[in-house]
């Protein structure tokens, strides 16, 4: 599991607990997870763009920043964020059911939600 998934769990679920009628349970714990899912897809989309851009045609640049200057160039800002779907169907699921997995083992240990 990533790292950022992690950091950016528990703000949302604070924040899902302001609005009234929101009660820690399954479906804010989904909630969280899917929307912490959208932001870490977000968040990394250009790395990864660069990453793969640097590992198929590494030879063609002198490192990430020249990629990425490429990459935007050529394709514009939304050339970064290419594949986001396909990376969000993958991490939207994940984090999903780690973090249900997490909060429900949480639970039944007794201690607090994150």
């Amino acid at each position: 599991m990533k790292l950022h998934s992690h950091v950016l769990h528990p703000p949302p679920q604070a924040w899902l607990r302001l609005f009234p009628n929101t009660r820690d349970g399954i479906a804010t714990h989904v909630g969280v997870s899917m929307l912490t899912g959208l932001v870490t897809t977000t968040a990394t989309a250009p790395v990864d763009v660069v990453k793969t851009h640097m590992y198929v045609q590494g030879a063609r640049y002198t490192g990430p920043l020249q990629c990425a200057a490429a990459i935007v160039r050529k394709g514009g800002v939304g050339a970064m964020f290419k594949g986001w779907t396909a990376n969000y169907a993958r991490l939207g699921p994940q984090t999903m059911i780690t973090f249900v997995a997490v909060e429900q083992l949480r639970m039944w240990l007794g201690m607090q939600s994150i």
